[in-house]
């Protein structure tokens, strides 16, 4: 009986996963540079199941924007990022812009790289 109950309560917790992970990808359906992700979930011998996800980094679509900062990545790889706090991250996200103080930022503000610095003379 036990162990009917603990499969059941494994069984919803796998299918809330489930819906976590199909929220999660149509909430940033239009996300610049999103990686969606996929749900998996494996049934054991024991009975209990195993659930995973797993993020498709395949190419997206690449589009021209006439921005001179914007920049694609073609296949895989991230932009390495840092707040203003000094926490790192890595982005897919290059929609890319000037701050006030010359640096190539994000356009949540994040500080590309370990700090590009855009000449004030530019463009020439």
């Amino acid at each position: 009986m036990a162990q009917a109950f603990y499969t059941a309560i494994g069984g919803i917790s796998a299918a809330q996963s489930q819906v976590n992970v199909i929220a999660n990808n149509i909430a940033n359906i239009n996300t610049v540079g999103f990686k969606s992700s996929s749900f998996d979930q494996l049934l054991k011998l024991d009975g209990s199941i195993e659930t995973y996800t797993r993020r498709d980094d395949s190419k997206g679509q690449i589009r021209i924007t006439n921005n001179d900062f914007d920049i694609a990545i073609d296949g895989s790889g991230f932009i390495p990022v840092t707040s203003e706090t000094g926490e790192v991250a890595y982005s897919r996200d290059g929609s890319l812009k000037i701050g006030k103080d010359g640096y190539l930022l994000t356009t949540d503000g994040w500080i590309v790289g370990d700090g590009i610095k855009i000449p004030a003379n530019y463009p020439p």
